[in-house]
Formats: structure tokens, sequence, C-alpha cells
């Protein structure tokens, strides 16, 4: 039998970058090489021919089909190897190519097409890249062509066989390519098709152009036409099927996601990524334990059918670094049932991970939406939630009421839409309500009074979050709450050292303006019948945006002639506002019959301290600080606290009077030892700024004989100074972290830097009225 012959054909048009990687991969094993060129103004051509290519030159028409089969009419050899300029015949395939082309029984063979991006993630499908030479076997479609459906036509599908032959693509990575100019060109190519030719593989290419080019909805809605026009036993198919779900993914809708990939999976049975991917889905909605089942079958599976895609990463995971993460999130325990009640109003910004914080614990989800006008509620549905709507009335304890009226399980878990369940606290929940001696319980909520969600400016609060369903309701319209009714029922209740992180400030500083002034009209209206109590919110608001004043006289006016015995929050809020008014003698007035009403309220104690520093009274000061040490924090199950102010808040103030005293070598004694508790450190730091005209030498030198001198201690030595307007000190210290930070060994902590540039210029653009000398760095700073 006479050897066979192998032609290789290929288009191009200004490939001369990379047209001799592909030639040369192929030519120790084709016959002849035939070039169509359309049109190159480079030196494509004389690379081809250089290289023992035939070249015809033809006018390029927009029809990559067209193109293609003016090289198989210049083809002489038996088979045809059919090559992009942007890609490479792996060095291993060559023989088997020519082992294949010998064969008596097929037509046409798929081969696999590894695409490669900038990133090394790899995308490897099928591709018919190896049949006879035939006349009757012509490609078509002018983009994407396909020469499988001529071959089908006459000898049937199982004409083409699979054959261990890998192609590389280099076309998709940006480093070597045009991406967009390329795109641009295939979509014109696209819309200039007749609308009798726009069947499910024309919607499949389209769609994946619009992926390439950031379009992820306009994708969308081609790949979804295109699933309703595409049978399962089209080759394309797979493919579209998940490129679907890639785009499903990354718009986050993960409930739709699962439903087609739980619908695939019965079509594509041996198609294991499918079964990665409802894992990954899983994984992103926080249901780890669904995403384990998942991906322990998909371990399980044996390899894919050749003609499936297959990818070696997942959106830079993998089950290796992916099952350890599950393992250790999963909550393997039979436990009563729990809904989880949720409301929010346009809270976008927080709502995926408030839901994906307790999916894995939840039996169900209640979302109840007030009226959003972002996409709150379809972020919720999107992460199973069972989602309602419930006008809102200026009453808090309402749409709560009617959120637990729709719960199912046994167990309520109460959450805002911003806030969120740590990790460990949700093995806790669990471990409670397994064998719960009581019906409800306190949480500790955690409210981060900034972006950087540090423990050392929070608050904690204890709030009945977790109750047994039956007949326990809220009450208030703002500040509601469900305490009075679980000891009045004669039900058990108790604290529980379980947190909750309220993430208020992570929205953007719109929302949240654009959230006070709606929860100050709730607080006028909802509670209009009730001016004492209405005044004390009012007052809770303005402080919680920093009006100090306002807060001040809205507390003021709710305390009148009477007493807050019942309310021991009010006392710190009243104090506090007063403090950051410069009124230390009122605070002192205020607190002097608080802290003996609440005895361990050690919040209003610092507060206290804190007044007599102000007005100079310096020994009582330091008394109250050294009582708050004995005292420890306040048990935040009874007031609102404040962590460290039993602790080290406390203990950096006594250094600060040491240094007022005179006494500057106990005071740094003090803050160095502070700076060893990470807790204390920012504050530690701030103390030794506050105190440094008293060092015996500059502060950086200070640090360094301390060990201190590194880009975190240096970049709080700047944000104090910013505080205090030392504009240009800040700044000088801003200059030093960054030269410390090149020489320190990755990952390096830029953070700590860019919050320190933040603060430097927010502070300085809010004083820019003030003139600066003409001298000045910062006069620079600003002019450029």
């Amino acid at each position: 039998m006479p050897t066979r012959t192998l032609s290789l054909c290929m288009i191009a048009k200004n490939e001369a970058d990379s047209i001799a990687r592909c030639i040369n991969s192929a030519k120790g094993f084709v016959d002849e090489i035939i070039v169509v060129d359309t049109g190159s103004t480079d030196n494509t051509k004389e690379i081809a021919r250089t290289l023992g290519a035939k070249v015809i030159e033809e006018t390029w028409n927009n029809d990559f089909s067209a193109a293609r089969n003016i090289s198989l009419e210049h083809a002489t050899g038996d088979w045809i190897l059919f090559l992009d300029c942007d890609e490479e015949l792996d060095l291993a395939s060559g023989p088997v190519l020519r082992e294949a082309i010998q064969s008596i029984t097929y037509e046409g063979y798929f081969v696999l097409v590894t695409n490669t991006t900038e990133n090394n993630l790899q995308l490897t499908s099928p591709s018919i890249r190896l049949f006879r030479n035939r006349k009757s076997f012509r490609f078509e479609g002018r983009i994407h062509e396909q020469i499988a459906p001529a071959i089908i036509k006459q000898y049937g599908i199982r004409s083409i066989a699979n054959i261990n032959v890998t192609i590389i693509h280099h076309g998709y990575d940006p480093n070597t390519n045009n991406i967009k100019a390329k795109i641009n060109r295939n979509l014109e190519i696209l819309n200039s098709y007749p609308e009798e030719k726009r069947d499910g593989f024309f919607l499949y290419n389209l769609g994946t152009e619009y992926l390439r080019l950031g379009e992820q909805k306009l994708a969308l809605e081609n790949y979804l036409k295109a699933l309703d026009l595409t049978k399962p036993g089209q080759a394309f198919g797979p493919i579209l099927v998940k490129r679907t779900i890639a785009t499903l993914i990354a718009l986050n809708r993960y409930r739709v996601a699962i439903e087609q990939l739980q619908y695939y999976q019965t079509i594509y049975t041996d198609f294991n990524d499918l079964f990665y991917l409802e894992a990954f889905c899983h994984f992103k909605c926080g249901c780890f334990s669904k995403a384990k089942v998942c991906l322990e079958r998909y371990s399980n599976m044996p390899p894919p059918p050749r003609w499936y895609p297959t990818e070696n990463v997942y959106y830079l995971s993998s089950t290796k670094n992916l099952m350890p993460i599950l393992e250790t999130s999963v909550i393997n325990k039979e436990y009563p049932g729990l809904s989880v009640c949720i409301i929010g109003r346009d809270e976008s910004a927080q709502t995926y991970q408030c839901l994906q914080s307790v999916n894995e614990i939840a039996r169900e989800i209640i979302f109840v939406d007030t009226g959003s006008t972002d996409r709150s509620p379809a972020i919720a549905y999107q992460m199973g939630a069972k989602l309602y709507s419930f006008p809102w009335n200026n009453n808090f304890a309402d749409t709560r009421n009617f959120a637990v009226s729709l719960a199912g399980e046994e167990w309520v878990l109460i959450l805002d839409a911003d806030e969120v369940l740590p990790d460990q606290s949700r093995e806790r929940i669990v471990d409670l309500i397994k064998d719960a001696r009581h019906d409800g319980y306190l949480l500790r909520v955690c409210t981060f009074l900034d972006r950087n969600l540090s423990t050392t400016n929070c608050c904690f609060k204890g709030s009945c979050r977790l109750f047994r369903k039956d007949r326990y309701r809220f009450q208030g319209a703002v500040l509601e709450e469900i305490i009075p009714f679980i000891p009045g029922s004669g039900a058990g209740l108790t604290a529980a050292d379980i947190s909750i992180h309220h993430l208020h400030y992570l929205a953007p500083d719109t929302h949240i303006a654009r959230k006070r002034e709606w929860k100050l009209e709730t607080i006028r209206e909802g509670m209009a019948h009730d001016p004492r109590q209405r005044d004390y919110a009012l007052g809770v608001e303005c402080f919680s945006r920093q009006d100090f004043q306002s807060a001040a006289s809205y507390f003021a006016s709710s305390l009148g002639d009477t007493e807050w015995a019942g309310v021991p929050d009010f006392f710190y809020y009243f104090g506090m506002s007063l403090i950051n008014t410069g009124n230390p003698a009122r605070t002192l007035t205020v607190l002097e019959r608080a802290t003996i009403r609440y005895p361990d309220y050690t919040d209003l104690f610092y507060l206290q301290a804190i007044a007599h520093f102000m007005r100079g009274n310096i020994e009582v000061s330091e008394q109250l600080f050294k009582r708050c040490l004995e005292m420890g924090d306040a048990p935040w199950e009874k007031y609102l606290a404040t962590p460290g102010t039993g602790q080290y808040k406390a203990k950096c103030s006594l250094g600060t009077i040491y240094a007022q005293k005179g006494d500057v070598n106990r005071a740094l004694e003090i803050f160095l030892e502070a700076v060893g508790t990470p807790s204390a450190f920012e504050q530690a730091i701030e103390s030794i700024v506050f105190i440094r005209d008293k060092l015996s030498v500059p502060i950086e030198r200070f640090l360094e004989q301390n060990g201190l001198l590194n880009t975190p201690s240096v970049s709080t030595v700047s944000r104090c100074l910013a505080k205090m307007g030392r504009y240009e000190e800040s700044l000088k210290y801003l200059a030093l972290a960054g030269d410390l930070i090149k020489s320190e060994t990755p990952p390096r902590n830029y953070a700590v830097i860019t919050e320190s540039i933040d603060l430097l210029l927010t502070r300085y653009l809010w004083h820019a009225v003030q003139p600066l000398p003409e001298d000045s760095p910062l006069r620079k700073l600003s002019l450029n």
C-alpha cells in the first residue's frame, strides 16, 4: 500500500511574528505547505516561501470558509491538516499524524486544541483538523468555519475518530496578539449573516466574541438562545454549555447556573467538569456541604472523553486547593432546623457576603426587601434565598415580624443585609441549638466603625438574634428588640459567645449618606408618638454620623428631668458626644449618677477619666484609668461596649498621663509593652507620637532602637500626624514608609501605606482653604 501524503493548509494576513513558529512545528511531518495570503502588508509571504510553502495570494472578502476552501483547491495531498498562524503542532503529535493518515476506516479526526492565556490558564477542546482531501469536503460558515457538516453529511458521525494529537493555540494571549482587533473583525463578519443562517452555532460564536470583549450580559443572551437551538449531539454542545455556565458564574447568577448544571448533567453524564462547576457554584454561595459532595463525585469520576472541553484551572481554583477549604468549612452535624431571616434595602454591596456567611447552616433563608432600587433582591435570589417584599411603613419591628412569620423552621436567626456571620460563629450556633437549654440567645454584634474592620475601632452590643420561633415577636419602630417577649413568656434568655459582624461602613459613602437620611425620616415618622424615645434615637443616629453637637442636643432633650434607668447606653452616647464637643464639665455631671447605677460599665469610667484629664484633674484621671484596668472591658451582654477601655486603651492613656507628669521613661515602657498586643499596636504607636517632643531622638530613631522601624509602624506615625494636622511631617513619614517597604520581604503590606495616603489626602483637602507656606512640599503636591 503506497504511503499517503499530507498537506498543511493555512490562511494568513500580517502574521510575520507567528507564521514561522507554526510552519516549523509541522513541516517535518507534512508533504506540502499551502498558505493562502489574504492581503499581508508585512513580510508574511516571504517568510512562508522561505520555509518551503506554496503561497497563493487572494483578496479578503470577510469569509474564512472561502479562504480555507481555496487552500483545499491547491492541496495535492491525500489528507489535509489545517492550522492557523497563531497555532503550533505539539512536538510529540507529528508521528501520530503520519500513522493516522494511513487509515482506510476513517474520513477525519478530532484533535485537541489547547488555548493558552497570559495567566497560564488552559482550555482544551476537540476540533476536526485532519481529514481526507475529497472534493466534496469543503468548509462552511464565514467565521468559525466547520468541515464537520460536509463529512457527516456523506459518511456519518462514526466516520470521524479521535487521535492523540495536540495543537497549541496562542491566539488568546494579549501579549502576542491584538485581541480587540480580531474580535471586532469577527463581530463584523458575524453581524453580516442573514437571519436564516443564524442558528445555534452562529449564536454560540456571537456570544463567545461578546464574552471575549467583556460584554458578559450580551454573551449570556446569545448563549441562552443558542442552547434552545442546539441538540445535545452537536459537537459544539458541551463547550456551549460550559461557556454558558462560566458566564452565569461571572455574573454571580449562581442559582440559574446550578439549575442549568443539574439539567445538563443528565444529558452529558460523563462530562465531569459539570460536577466541578456545580461544586464551585455551591462554594461561592457558602453551601460548603453541597460543594463537598459535588467535588467528591467529580474526583471519583474517570477522566472525561476527549471530545469534552477541559481546563487546567477554574477561576484560579482547583480540586487540590478547594477541598482543604471545604474540609474545614463543612458543618457535619445533626441539628434542629434553622431559618435565617434577613431584611434589607439597597444593600447590594453586602448582600452577597451576608448570605454566603449563613448558607451552610441555614435550612432556609428568608430575605425581605423593603423597596430596593439596586440589585439586592436579585443577589439574594441567586444566592438561594426565598425572596419576599414588604411595603416600608417606617417600622422595623413590623418588617422583622413579617420575616419571622414566614420562617418554617424551629429556630430563627436574625440578620440585617449588611451583617455577616464569621466562620467560627457558624459551628457555635449549630452546637448551641443542638442542645439548647434556653429559648433565646443574646449574640455579640460587632459594629466596625471604619472600612479597616479593625477591632481597635468598633463597638460590641448584645442583641437577641437567635431564638425559637414560637410566639416571640419584635417591638419598636426603631431600635427594635425582642427581649421583653422571651422573659415575659417565662422562657429562658442568656448570652452566647457568638459574634455577628456589622459591616455598615463598607458601603459606598453615597449609600451610607442616603441610608442615614432614610433612617432619620423613619425615626421622625415612626416614633412621633414618643418624643423622648424619638430624640434618643435621633441622638444615636447623629452620633453615628459624628455630628456630636446635634447628638448632644437630642440626648439632652431626651433626658429632660427624668432618669434613664433602663438604658445604660444612653449615658455612653451622651457622655461621648459631650466630650467630642469639648464639654467635660457637663460630661462629669451626666456620668456622676450613671457610674453609681452601673458600677460595672467600664466605658463610663473611661469617659469620666478623659473628662477629668481635659479639665486638668490629672490625679483623678489616673485613678480612674487604673480602675478601668482593674474592671476589664465592660460586659457586652449588658452594655454597649468598646473593646480596650478596660485594657490597652486605659493602659495607653495611663502612659500619656505619666508623660504629662514628666515620667517619660515609665510612659514609654507602657507604650512599648502595649505594642506587643496586636489590637493595641496602633494606639501605642500614636501615643508615642503624641509625646514625640519629649523623646531624646527623632521618632524614626526611637522606633529603630526598639526594633519597630517597619512599614506598619511608620505608616501609623504618618496617619497620626495627619490627624493632628501636621501634614508636612505626615508626608515625610509616608515617604519613609515607602522606602522601607521596598526592602521588606514579600508579601509586602501595601494596604497600610494606601490607608495613610488616603487619610493624609482626605485631611489635607478638608483643610485646603487654609493657606500653606510658599516652601511647603504640600503646596507643590496640591499644584501637581
